[in-house]
């Protein structure tokens, strides 16, 4: 059921821990070779996530002790040696993730290894676009964030005045109350924008808000405000099934753990498949033109003469 719930809804997507450092059976990638080969088998683009949590405690536990110069090359061969496994494969990688608050790693090592993890990302994978991945920049709080935030945006000038080749911000945007009113996500989006950098929603929910009918409602509405903004280009959510995922007990799901649809459901594929889809039929001018408007996305198009039609795909 879990799978056909991915294929239904989904065209992108990311794996929680499979391509972590820190995960367990680091650096044996055996799961995250065979999920990746199935998401390729249906159509599932994924984004790679990540190459560096600079926190001892997200690091690999056989590196927990080691400091300077041994630390810095294991790191380094780390990035190397996933870079060169999984290039080619992903649209994007989070190069670097939580530098804002998980900083240790760079305390000990040096903090141009933000840079170098960039540089040795783009040599083994020359396709990816390659990101740093932060939390609390949508997820405002009434203000509570905007010290975190620009802790962000320093790192990132920190990187592009350094050669870091970065082209894209991941914002995880774990929304919880006080929710972010539309028109400030649209705000931020501007300021992170202002950067220079693509954006994408990378780990999207909503947790401790659980009247069904506010909780339908903002997602309706911060979808809206992010899908409009030109620079994103891409969203993903951070579980969806109430039975795995990680705030199931904070109301973060928008499926229901007996596959029931909250509303969140209900506003996600209305807006995807009905809203946001665009189908349109109509006959072309004396000079074979024809226009439309359309939403961003792929494109199936035929066209009919006679008895005979041709269809092909556009983007």
């Amino acid at each position: 059921k879990y799978r056909e719930e991915v294929k239904k809804l989904f065209n992108y997507g990311v794996f929680e821990m499979l391509m972590k450092w820190k995960y367990k059976k680091a650096p044996n990638t055996d799961d995250a070779m065979k999920l990746l080969n199935w998401c390729d088998e249906n159509n599932i683009e994924v984004r790679g996530h990540n190459l560096l949590w600079p926190g001892y405690k997200k690091i690999n536990k056989a590196y927990k002790d080691a400091r300077g110069i041994e630390l810095r090359n294991a790191i380094i061969e780390h990035i190397r040696d996933y870079s060169r496994q999984f290039s080619g494969r992903l649209v994007a990688w989070d190069v670097i993730n939580e530098a804002a608050y998980h900083h240790d790693v760079c305390d000990e090592v040096g903090k141009d290894i933000l840079v170098e993890a960039f540089k040795i990302a783009r040599e083994e994978d020359q396709r990816a676009m390659l990101a740093y991945n932060e939390f609390r920049i949508l997820d405002w709080r009434n203000g509570t964030g905007d010290p975190h935030r620009q802790k962000f945006m320093d790192i990132v000038r920190y990187m592009q005045k350094n050669g870091a080749p970065i082209s894209l911000a991941g914002l995880q945007s774990h929304i919880s109350y006080p929710l972010t009113p539309a028109r400030k996500v649209l705000e931020l989006l501007d300021e992170v924008a202002s950067l220079g950098l693509k954006i994408e929603i990378t780990e999207f929910d909503i947790s401790n808000v659980y009247d069904d009918a506010v909780h339908g409602q903002y997602t309706e509405d911060f979808m809206t405000a992010v899908f409009s903004h030109p620079s994103v280009v891409g969203f993903l959510m951070w579980g969806f099934w109430e039975g795995k995922h990680w705030r199931a007990d904070r109301g973060g799901a928008m499926i229901r753990k007996d596959w029931t649809y909250r509303p969140a459901a209900h506003v996600y594929e209305d807006l995807l498949f009905n809203k946001w889809w665009t189908t349109e039929n109509g006959s072309t001018d004396a000079d074979g033109n024809y226009a439309c408007k359309a939403f961003l996305g792929d494109y199936e198009i035929t066209v009919e003469k006679d008895s005979k039609s041709v269809t092909s795909t556009m983007a």
